[in-house]
């Protein structure tokens, strides 16, 4: 067994992990390293550490690939037994912690001290964060070492702090009514699957294959007020043209020369959205560029709610080419000053897809002549189809129109969809409206069965009366942000 010291073993041995600092302090834009240092240990063959951090203020600097990260960072530490090492990294996807891994191949190990890996920073934010280490030594048979063998206490992983003056801007976003709802039914549609064809031009179709049948999930819903029976507010989720979106910043701060949080001006927060990139679509030789040149500068205060990407009245040319000009990247930027005239900086990028076309196809009363000796309440039924890869032009099978932040959840040709039911007499006059539950739906897909709703009937009702079905997209099952395509009448009649 080789083995190396680079320290005369002090008695007893140090056995901690730590920073090279307990605290460091730079400004935006500014970088600095943070070493992970082994106090004076023994037997060691291999470590493994992770740090973690708030990543709206440190951003990790270094390739992204784990050999060429762990090469990046590694330190002098377990090369002092000169027999070779292999040095593996990874960032986590939020930015938020870097895990590092490194060992001897060979049965070699290090008795000393030394620096296991350096870890370079950029400064993005202002404020406060801990720097939280924990980590694993291990000796020549891979066993954890977890005590200092000469006094018996753990090993100890020690991490540090990092804060400088500027103000730090905590973000987030949310639509009010979006929900974490787990389905709590399933129902029977059926669907056709396609194929790809290339014409002659180099365009790309998706051609209808053989139908199929599939269970797909199911959200009660309230029927007088389409509202799920449970609502969890949750950052992120599916948004749609129309809906509301809030930006709130309302929790950031500033510090003050002693590291003490105070409040910041709410007049001092400036937002910008502005285009970020170009979607484009080529189709029969002709290419259609649909960035969206907002640059809308927006109201300032930490929080304000935007109906982006507009009024529905903005959309007016919605079905040609996709739509409008909103699809593609957009930037969102916050810029917050502080009382001393420190400028913090947040950026995060939003993107704009495609509408997934949805048409009412069916309205059904199974009972069209109903008497209130028969019962008080009516069913009314029908159906919506998910027009994704149906083959009407310019619908393919991954259209849909939604908008997310950056890691927010990603979006797909699939939606959420109920029915509404809007109930008249004779002479236009409003009876009453009711929903189905939402129903979860993929491209070309219908609802085997209709979508039922109950009517609750007026004691003094009698004659003819008429329903108009529609259907609406529903995120998460209750934001009701766009009306499907069409509608569709019947008719019914109470008797005496």
């Amino acid at each position: 067994m080789l083995s190396i010291a680079s320290v005369k073993a002090p008695v007893p041995a140090d056995y901690t992990v730590s920073l090279d600092k307990d605290s460091y302090s730079y400004g935006p834009g500014e970088t600095f390293t943070v070493n992970i240092v082994a106090g004076y240990v023994e037997g060691v063959r291999a470590v493994e550490f992770t740090l973690r951090w708030n990543q709206k203020i440190l951003k990790i600097l270094g390739p992204d690939e784990p050999p060429a990260l762990g090469a990046f960072l590694e330190g002098p530490f377990l090369a002092q037994a000169g027999a070779g090492t292999d040095p593996v990294a990874r960032k986590g996807l939020a930015g938020d912690w870097v895990n590092f891994n490194n060992l001897i191949p060979i049965r070699a190990v290090v008795d000393g001290s030394g620096v296991i890996a350096t870890i370079p920073f950029e400064v993005i934010g202002g404020g406060k964060t801990s720097l939280t280490l924990t980590g694993e030594l291990v000796d020549i048979d891979f066993i954890p070492i977890t005590v200092n063998p000469y006094t018996g206490d753990p090993v100890a992983w020690v991490g540090g702090t990092f804060w400088n003056p500027f103000p730090y801007i905590d973000f987030k976003w949310r639509i009010p009514t979006a929900v974490e709802l787990p389905p709590q039914d399933v129902a029977n549609v059926t669907g056709t699957d396609h194929y790809v064809v290339t014409d002659p031009d180099g365009d790309t179709d998706y051609k209808d294959g053989p139908p199929y049948w599939a269970l797909r999930p199911v959200l009660t819903l309230n029927d007088a007020t389409g509202a799920p029976e449970g609502v969890d507010e949750v950052e992120g989720g599916t948004m749609y043209y129309g809906d509301q979106i809030i930006f709130d910043a309302s929790k950031s701060y500033d510090l003050d020369s002693n590291g003490n949080v105070v409040p910041l001006d709410p007049t001092k927060f400036h937002w910008t959205i502005q285009a970020g990139g170009v979607d484009k679509w080529t189709r029969g030789k002709v290419t259609a560029d649909f960035r969206y040149e907002s640059g809308d500068e927006l109201p300032t205060g930490p929080t304000f709610s935007y109906w982006f990407p507009g009024p529905l009245a903005k959309m007016a040319n919605t079905y040609a080419w996709y739509g409008a000009t909103h699809l593609g990247f957009h930037l969102l930027t916050l810029q917050v000053t502080d009382s001393d005239g420190n400028v913090a900086t947040f950026k995060t990028w939003i993107r704009i897809y495609r509408l997934c076309p949805a048409a009412t196809v069916m309205a059904v009363v199974p009972d069209p002549k109903h008497s209130l000796k028969d019962g008080n309440t009516m069913l009314i039924g029908g159906k919506v189809q998910n027009k994704g890869g149906t083959g009407a032009p310019y619908w393919f099978i991954w259209d849909s129109l939604a908008a997310y932040l950056e890691l927010a959840r990603m979006v797909h040709p699939f939606m959420w969809v109920r029915m509404q039911y809007t109930i008249t007499d004779v002479a236009g006059v409003p009876m009453g409206t009711v929903y189905s539950d939402a129903i979860w739906l993929g491209p070309t897909e219908t609802p085997v069965n209709p979508m039922w709703a109950t009517w609750t009937i007026p004691s003094n009702a009698k004659g003819t009366y008429y329903v108009e079905a529609t259907a609406w997209f529903c995120g998460s099952g209750v934001t009701y942000a766009l009306k499907a395509g069409g509608a569709e009448l019947t008719d019914f009649e109470i008797l005496p």
